[in-house]
């Protein structure tokens, strides 16, 4: 009170609450030692606030955000959000937006993303109230940083609230002063994650942009682009190597503190994962399987739900590979968990894809082909592209089993140019392996097979995808066709076999269950 009537001595703001009290507006909330006021009831205090001229209130706002923005133990029971709306109430804005940003922080890193969007969207919109150009921008993009990856997390990449705003804060940041661009890198690194296409062009221009930036938590993102590059390209070594580089120096950087900035998910978690899921490919199962629990560790110490969420997916994808149907069940389980707590339609989405699948293979075919039918439908507009040649593989294996071949073709066919135009090309080597066992089935021509398994083994052996090298391989052989094309790829194979983890056990034939 004494902040906010300056012109008052104590003995007369006592007297004054005093006598409030007496009337029956005010009570005593604390009855000993330093007082502590509350307005009876919430009219009360509305009638007074409305009849108060908009001058004196916008004053009495302005004294108030002054004195908490100086000693912010002076009204503790106050939130970040409500401080911003004393600003805003005052006809600061920019001091508004400045606290909204912080808020939405706050509400972001506790997972609170519904709220968190709100506030942020809120501030994005008294920005439009910002005379100056140069600091509207700045707050803009202040604004976005943080909305950007709730937006990511929340509809999914691929949704149009989530690009846009990438697309718009990029506009913004390249007219910032080059000496800004580290500060505004994450609007840089979420352009390029919202990309549909994943061939590398974007991230070669965020490298280009930030190339002489020197901020080890920069450096880490940029590895954070270069590794889920290099794995949806099927170049698996380097993305082991982009994690492994890119995890040195996450001690260094921020951190954990940035699991809010960057593609709505920790660094940690997502390198982690990825390298997991590489391993699986170079042929170290159970190396995978580790550095995955590693990753589902970090993300529940982060207690960051889009990262316990990148973690979930990834796991789900990994058990999916291995075809081990009862760890995917589990997962699946985190997945509808984690979606019953928070908005997450992009989540609920896979969790319904891999649950049809699941239910595919375990009797229930026809249902769980509608289940990934309708989750599929779901997943285009939320999510990009990268995981839809898998999905499509396992519908593909469902309209097999219900006798659909035509259809399975086509959608391996639709797969296969998706992936190679989205830069999606991991698991390529596969569907055309899934390929050429359906043109088997249906009596195709031989030369036809015969191109897609040449296709599938050249594929597997250019990323050095063991289980698909192995799989294709033991297809080619089993189809009785080309022994020259098998002979050329034998000592491969013999090789990639050979450098397996021990006991490792790769279901690479689903058909056949073969195992090495």
């Amino acid at each position: 009170m004494r902040a906010l009537l300056p012109e008052l001595d104590d003995e007369i703001i006592a007297n004054a609450l005093d006598s409030l009290s007496e009337a029956g507006f005010l009570i005593r909330v604390r009855p000993f030692g330093v007082p502590v006021y509350g307005v009876r009831h919430a009219l009360i205090q509305e009638t007074i606030y409305n009849a108060t001229l908009r001058k004196k209130r916008q004053a009495l706002h302005r004294h108030l955000f002054a004195a908490v923005s100086r000693n912010r133990n002076l009204a503790g029971w106050l939130s970040t959000a409500e401080v911003a709306e004393h600003a805003e109430r005052a006809g600061l804005m920019e001091d508004a937006i400045a606290q909204f940003v912080i808020a939405g922080t706050e509400s972001s890193s506790r997972s609170a993303m519904a709220e968190a969007r709100q506030i942020l969207e809120h501030a994005l919109a008294l920005c439009e109230h910002v005379a100056a150009a140069d600091r509207r921008d700045a707050l803009r993009l202040s604004a976005m940083i943080v909305l950007g990856p709730i937006l990511t997390a929340v509809e999914g990449p691929n949704s149009g609230p989530a690009r846009k705003l990438y697309e718009d804060g990029v506009v913004i940041a390249r007219r910032r002063p080059v000496a800004e661009r580290a500060k505004w890198f994450p609007i840089y690194w979420g352009w390029w994650f919202t990309d549909t296409v994943m061939d590398g062009e974007r991230a070669e221009v965020v490298l280009s942009d930030l190339r002489d930036v020197e901020d080890a938590e920069v450096q880490l993102q940029a590895r954070h682009c270069v590794w889920a590059i290099d794995f949806n390209l099927g170049r698996h070594d380097r993305c082991i190597a982009a994690v492994d580089a890119g995890l040195s120096l996450y001690e260094h950087g921020q951190g954990k503190a940035n699991a809010a900035l960057y593609g709505g998910h920790d660094a940690r978690v997502c390198g982690l994962a990825h390298r997991a899921l590489s391993l699986w490919f170079v042929g170290k199962p159970a190396s995978a399987i580790h550095s995955m629990s590693e990753a589902r560790s970090w993300a529940q110490q982060t207690g960051h739900a889009g990262s316990i969420a990148h973690a979930y997916l990834n796991e789900a994808m990994l058990h999916c590979y291995r075809r081990d149907f009862s760890r995917l069940r589990s997962v699946i389980a985190d997945l509808r968990h984690l979606t019953e707590r928070h908005y997450m339609p992009a989540l609920a989405a896979a969790a319904q894809i891999f649950e049809g699948w699941c239910d595919g293979n375990a009797g229930q075919v026809e249902s769980g082909r509608e289940k990934m039918r309708q989750g599929l439908g779901l997943h285009g507009e939320f999510q990009t592209p990268e995981d839809e040649p898998v999905y499509c593989g396992m519908l593909a294996e469902l309209l097999t089993r219900t006798a659909e071949v035509d259809e399975a073709l086509a959608l391996l066919g639709s797969a296969v140019a998706q992936a190679e135009a989205g830069g999606s090309r991991f698991w390529l080597a596969e569907l055309y392996r899934r390929r050429a066992e359906l043109l088997l089935l249906q009596g195709d021509a031989e030369a036809d097979v015969i191109a897609a398994l040449e296709k599938s083994i050249a594929i597997a052996a250019e990323q050095s995808a063991v289980p698909f090298l192995v799989s294709t391989y033991e297809t080619l052989q089993s189809s009785g066709l080309s022994p020259e094309l098998s002979s050329r790829y034998r000592d491969r194979v013999e090789r990639a076999k050979s450098a397996l983890e021990p006991g490792a056990a790769l279901i690479v034939n689903p058909e056949s269950a073969v195992r090495h």
